[in-house]
């Protein structure tokens, strides 16, 4: 398996590029100039812990939820729809 397309370094690589522009750009917004915190890099690591902590857990609610929707005897469960939806709101709440 190549490095890049380990599920879990991608995640790591997106949190970090793009939460960390997020706040870059609330930051910046709110006082009006481009403002780049000095302590970017560690941003940048912790936004990238936290993508791979929710890509892993979005594996386990996702194992989960199908293990309960297949003893479930209901037809409209089996959809992606109802399985994508029933998989976010398990997580979410």
């Amino acid at each position: 398996m190549s490095f890049l397309t380990n599920h879990y370094v991608l995640s790591f690589i997106k949190f970090a590029i793009l939460a960390t522009l997020g706040e870059v750009i609330a930051n910046s917004m709110r006082n009006k100039k481009l403002t780049i915190p000095h302590s970017i890099g560690y941003r940048m690591l912790i936004w990238g812990l936290l993508g791979v902590w929710i890509a892993f857990m979005m594996g386990i609610f996702a194992e989960a939820m199908g293990a309960k929707l297949a003893k479930s005897g209901s037809t409209i469960l089996h959809t992606k729809l109802a399985f994508a939806f029933l998989t976010s709101l398990v997580m979410n709440t």
